[in-house]
Protein backbone atom coordinates (compact mmCIF):
# COMPACT_ATOMS: atom_id res chain seq x y z
CA UNK A 1 0.00 0.00 0.00
CA UNK A 2 2.73 2.58 1.16
CA UNK A 3 4.77 1.44 -2.18
CA UNK A 4 0.73 2.28 -4.46
CA UNK A 5 0.53 5.70 -2.54
CA UNK A 6 4.13 6.79 -2.99
CA UNK A 7 3.86 5.96 -6.99
CA UNK A 8 0.27 7.43 -7.10
CA UNK A 9 1.79 10.60 -5.49
CA UNK A 10 4.74 10.61 -8.17
CA UNK A 11 2.16 10.42 -10.96
CA UNK A 12 0.44 13.40 -10.10
CA UNK A 13 3.09 15.67 -8.84
CA UNK A 14 4.39 14.65 -12.71
CA UNK A 15 0.81 15.62 -14.32
CA UNK A 16 0.62 18.83 -11.91
CA UNK A 17 4.02 19.97 -13.54
CA UNK A 18 3.06 19.47 -17.09
CA UNK A 19 -0.30 21.42 -16.43
CA UNK A 20 2.22 24.14 -14.94
CA UNK A 21 4.78 23.75 -18.45
CA UNK A 22 6.06 27.46 -19.50
CA UNK A 23 4.75 28.34 -22.66
CA UNK A 24 6.15 30.55 -25.47
CA UNK A 25 4.71 31.92 -28.38
CA UNK A 26 6.01 33.89 -31.41
CA UNK A 27 4.26 35.46 -34.49
CA UNK A 28 5.10 37.66 -37.49
CA UNK A 29 2.51 40.71 -37.69
CA UNK A 30 1.90 43.45 -40.04
CA UNK A 31 -0.81 46.27 -41.01
CA UNK A 32 -1.13 49.81 -40.93
CA UNK A 33 -0.40 52.55 -38.55
CA UNK A 34 -1.93 55.72 -37.90
CA UNK A 35 -0.59 58.78 -37.01
CA UNK A 36 -2.47 60.75 -34.08
CA UNK A 37 -2.46 64.00 -32.55
CA UNK A 38 0.44 66.39 -33.18
CA UNK A 39 2.42 63.82 -35.43
CA UNK A 40 -0.72 63.78 -37.96
CA UNK A 41 -1.52 67.46 -37.86
CA UNK A 42 -0.70 69.50 -41.30
CA UNK A 43 -1.38 73.00 -39.32
CA UNK A 44 1.68 75.49 -40.45
CA UNK A 45 0.82 77.62 -37.02
CA UNK A 46 1.48 74.05 -34.91
CA UNK A 47 5.31 73.57 -34.13
CA UNK A 48 4.51 70.48 -33.27
CA UNK A 49 2.97 69.41 -36.41
CA UNK A 50 4.75 66.12 -38.15
CA UNK A 51 2.73 66.38 -41.18
CA UNK A 52 2.70 62.28 -41.38
CA UNK A 53 0.37 60.40 -43.39
CA UNK A 54 -0.95 56.65 -42.18
CA UNK A 55 1.60 54.02 -42.73
CA UNK A 56 2.99 50.37 -42.43
CA UNK A 57 3.91 48.37 -39.16
CA UNK A 58 6.22 45.52 -39.51
CA UNK A 59 6.44 43.29 -35.71
CA UNK A 60 8.05 40.02 -34.17
CA UNK A 61 6.40 39.16 -31.20
CA UNK A 62 7.66 36.83 -28.52
CA UNK A 63 5.81 35.82 -25.93
CA UNK A 64 6.48 33.79 -22.41
CA UNK A 65 3.70 32.56 -19.96
CA UNK A 66 4.94 31.65 -16.77
CA UNK A 67 1.46 31.41 -15.08
CA UNK A 68 -1.82 30.45 -17.09
CA UNK A 69 -2.73 34.53 -16.98
CA UNK A 70 0.77 35.78 -16.37
CA UNK A 71 4.03 36.20 -18.23
CA UNK A 72 6.38 38.67 -19.98
CA UNK A 73 6.38 39.61 -23.52
CA UNK A 74 8.77 41.67 -26.07
CA UNK A 75 8.50 42.91 -29.53
CA UNK A 76 11.26 44.15 -32.45
CA UNK A 77 8.86 46.92 -34.64
CA UNK A 78 10.00 48.48 -37.70
CA UNK A 79 7.22 51.29 -38.71
CA UNK A 80 7.49 53.67 -42.06
CA UNK A 81 5.67 56.98 -42.77
CA UNK A 82 4.52 59.10 -45.93
CA UNK A 83 4.43 62.55 -45.75
CA UNK A 84 1.90 65.79 -46.47
CA UNK A 85 3.48 68.28 -48.17
CA UNK A 86 4.31 71.06 -46.43
CA UNK A 87 2.40 74.37 -47.65
CA UNK A 88 2.24 77.91 -46.22
CA UNK A 89 0.59 81.63 -47.95
CA UNK A 90 3.26 84.48 -47.62
CA UNK A 91 2.75 88.21 -48.12
CA UNK A 92 4.63 89.86 -51.63
CA UNK A 93 4.51 93.19 -51.07
CA UNK A 94 1.56 94.68 -49.91
CA UNK A 95 -1.82 93.83 -52.23
CA UNK A 96 -0.34 90.19 -53.57
CA UNK A 97 0.47 86.59 -52.10
CA UNK A 98 1.84 83.03 -52.97
CA UNK A 99 2.20 79.67 -51.48
CA UNK A 100 5.50 78.13 -50.55
CA UNK A 101 5.19 74.30 -50.75
CA UNK A 102 8.15 71.97 -49.41
CA UNK A 103 8.21 68.55 -50.32
CA UNK A 104 9.52 65.98 -47.30
CA UNK A 105 9.73 62.48 -48.27
CA UNK A 106 9.43 59.91 -44.95
CA UNK A 107 9.48 59.56 -41.66
CA UNK A 108 10.83 55.72 -39.98
CA UNK A 109 11.03 54.41 -36.27
CA UNK A 110 12.44 50.84 -35.30
CA UNK A 111 12.91 49.74 -32.11
CA UNK A 112 12.44 47.22 -29.46
CA UNK A 113 9.89 47.11 -26.49
CA UNK A 114 9.33 44.56 -23.31
CA UNK A 115 7.05 43.90 -20.84
CA UNK A 116 4.51 42.04 -18.41
CA UNK A 117 1.24 40.89 -19.93
CA UNK A 118 -2.09 39.52 -18.60
CA UNK A 119 -3.71 36.51 -20.44
CA UNK A 120 -7.36 36.23 -20.25
CA UNK A 121 -9.25 33.04 -22.22
CA UNK A 122 -12.15 34.17 -23.80
CA UNK A 123 -13.61 31.87 -25.41
CA UNK A 124 -12.66 28.40 -26.93
CA UNK A 125 -9.25 28.19 -28.37
CA UNK A 126 -8.99 32.26 -27.80
CA UNK A 127 -6.56 33.82 -25.47
CA UNK A 128 -6.53 37.73 -25.02
CA UNK A 129 -3.72 39.24 -23.80
CA UNK A 130 -2.95 42.71 -22.49
CA UNK A 131 0.35 44.07 -22.44
CA UNK A 132 2.05 47.25 -21.10
CA UNK A 133 6.01 47.93 -22.64
CA UNK A 134 8.51 49.98 -22.63
CA UNK A 135 11.57 50.12 -24.84
CA UNK A 136 13.83 52.24 -26.97
CA UNK A 137 13.34 53.08 -30.57
CA UNK A 138 15.46 55.26 -33.16
CA UNK A 139 13.42 57.33 -35.50
CA UNK A 140 14.09 59.43 -38.69
CA UNK A 141 12.95 62.71 -39.70
CA UNK A 142 12.36 63.05 -43.14
CA UNK A 143 14.53 65.80 -45.41
CA UNK A 144 12.83 69.13 -46.34
CA UNK A 145 13.43 69.60 -50.19
CA UNK A 146 11.87 72.76 -52.52
CA UNK A 147 11.99 72.53 -55.82
CA UNK A 148 13.95 69.67 -55.93
CA UNK A 149 16.92 71.37 -53.80
CA UNK A 150 17.39 69.73 -50.91
CA UNK A 151 17.28 72.16 -47.41
CA UNK A 152 18.11 70.09 -44.54
CA UNK A 153 18.42 66.22 -44.21
CA UNK A 154 17.08 64.34 -42.08
CA UNK A 155 17.99 63.43 -38.52
CA UNK A 156 18.00 60.14 -36.38
CA UNK A 157 18.03 59.78 -32.75
CA UNK A 158 17.58 57.02 -29.68
CA UNK A 159 14.16 57.94 -27.55
CA UNK A 160 12.51 56.36 -24.87
CA UNK A 161 8.89 54.35 -25.83
CA UNK A 162 5.92 52.88 -24.22
CA UNK A 163 3.48 51.05 -26.02
CA UNK A 164 0.54 49.50 -24.74
CA UNK A 165 -2.21 47.56 -26.24
CA UNK A 166 -4.30 44.38 -26.61
CA UNK A 167 -4.06 41.22 -28.72
CA UNK A 168 -5.79 37.97 -29.31
CA UNK A 169 -4.40 34.61 -30.50
CA UNK A 170 -6.78 32.37 -31.84
CA UNK A 171 -5.98 28.49 -32.19
CA UNK A 172 -5.50 27.34 -35.97
CA UNK A 173 -4.99 23.76 -35.05
CA UNK A 174 -1.79 22.04 -34.03
CA UNK A 175 0.91 24.67 -32.79
CA UNK A 176 -0.45 27.68 -34.53
CA UNK A 177 -2.50 30.25 -34.05
CA UNK A 178 -3.99 33.59 -36.25
CA UNK A 179 -2.93 37.01 -34.54
CA UNK A 180 -4.71 40.11 -34.27
CA UNK A 181 -2.96 43.13 -32.57
CA UNK A 182 -4.29 46.35 -31.77
CA UNK A 183 -1.94 49.28 -29.85
CA UNK A 184 -0.61 52.07 -29.09
CA UNK A 185 3.31 53.67 -29.12
CA UNK A 186 4.33 57.08 -28.07
CA UNK A 187 8.12 58.32 -28.20
CA UNK A 188 9.45 61.82 -28.40
CA UNK A 189 12.55 62.02 -30.33
CA UNK A 190 14.88 65.04 -30.33
CA UNK A 191 16.67 66.17 -33.80
CA UNK A 192 19.05 68.73 -35.17
CA UNK A 193 18.38 70.27 -38.13
CA UNK A 194 21.18 71.79 -40.26
CA UNK A 195 20.39 74.71 -43.19
CA UNK A 196 21.92 77.90 -44.39
CA UNK A 197 20.08 81.10 -43.80
CA UNK A 198 18.64 83.24 -46.60
CA UNK A 199 19.39 86.32 -44.52
CA UNK A 200 23.03 85.82 -43.29
CA UNK A 201 23.86 82.95 -45.48
CA UNK A 202 25.71 81.14 -42.78
CA UNK A 203 24.84 77.96 -41.34
CA UNK A 204 22.39 77.67 -39.21
CA UNK A 205 22.02 74.84 -36.51
CA UNK A 206 18.01 74.39 -35.18
CA UNK A 207 17.49 71.74 -32.22
CA UNK A 208 13.78 70.52 -31.65
CA UNK A 209 11.68 67.14 -30.88
CA UNK A 210 8.75 66.00 -32.21
CA UNK A 211 5.39 64.39 -30.52
CA UNK A 212 5.16 60.38 -32.34
CA UNK A 213 1.62 59.20 -31.24
CA UNK A 214 0.72 56.27 -33.30
CA UNK A 215 -2.09 53.66 -33.19
CA UNK A 216 -0.86 50.26 -34.41
CA UNK A 217 -3.56 47.38 -35.96
CA UNK A 218 -1.79 44.21 -37.13
CA UNK A 219 -2.91 40.82 -38.09
CA UNK A 220 -0.21 37.36 -38.26
CA UNK A 221 0.37 33.98 -38.06
CA UNK A 222 2.04 32.49 -34.62
CA UNK A 223 3.65 29.46 -33.68
CA UNK A 224 3.30 28.15 -30.09
CA UNK A 225 6.35 25.89 -28.55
Amino acid sequence: MAIALLISGALQAQNDAVKQEKKSFLVLHAGPTIPVGDFNSTNTANSDAGFAKTGYTININYGYQFEKNAGLTANVFYNGYNTHNFSMTYLEGTSSSGTLTLDMDHWKVYGITAGPMLTFEIGHGILADCKLMGGIANAHSPKLIYKGRVLTNGDDNWAATILGGVNLRMNAGGNLFVFANTDYMYLKPKFSYTYTSSITDQQVTKNTSQKMSVVNVSAGIGINF
